[in-house]
């Protein structure tokens, strides 16, 4: 099945349930929402049924984080961002019955050289929560920075991490987290797991 089979598949799903119009509220310059991976997403959160997911970079992802918790009727999303402009506009086009299910934090971007790879880092690092879901699509990287870093500080809380295409950010932290993962990766939506198995 070719990407774009793979995404109007997602869609289909998506809307079948609904859930396409919970997109219509932002504003067109945004990202637009990438069906496949919202579409993984919500299955996930619903699968799974975390008490907390803790996320790193707002916006379509949310809203289909939250959709998914009240869903399981249980749960809440910590979402971390640096730029203050599309956290008001996710939290902004969240619908009512989603706001309870979220908690929306700035957070300062910072650089830091960690075994000689420049990373960069939301800060002040988020305080441990534990998370059974980690989803990492933040920050926007550089030419020059790659790699987001905290994951690895977060290890102590995530039993099944989601990465959003970041490849040099897997490379690195496949190398330096100290547990024991199930690494899959899917190089056709662009997207890598990491579960926890000791």
């Amino acid at each position: 099945m070719s990407l774009e089979q793979i995404r109007q598949q997602a869609y289909n799903e998506l809307d079948k349930l609904g859930f396409t119009k919970l997109f219509d509220k932002r504003p067109k310059d945004a990202i637009p929402p990438v069906w496949e991976d919202l579409w993984f997403l919500y299955q996930k959160v619903r699968e799974r049924k975390p008490e907390e997911v803790l996320e790193f970079g707002s916006g379509c992802s949310s809203i289909i984080i939250a959709q998914a918790l009240y869903d399981n009727n249980n749960g809440r999303l910590f979402s971390f961002d640096n730029h203050r402009k599309w956290l008001q506009i996710t939290w902004d086009s969240m619908s009512k019955h989603l706001i309870p299910f979220c908690d929306f934090t700035y957070k300062v971007l910072a650089e830091a050289k960690m075994d000689g790879v420049l990373t960069y880092l939301y800060y002040p690092i988020p305080a441990p929560l534990y998370s059974d879901i980690l989803y990492v699509d933040g920050p926007e990287l550089t030419d020059k920075i790659k790699v987001t870093a905290n994951p690895l500080f977060n290890e102590n809380i995530f039993n099944y991490m989601i990465i959003d295409g970041r490849w040099e950010t897997v490379d690195f932290l496949e190398k330096h987290l100290k547990g024991k993962y199930d690494i899959q990766r899917n190089y056709e939506e662009n997207r890598i797991t990491f579960e926890r198995i000791g």
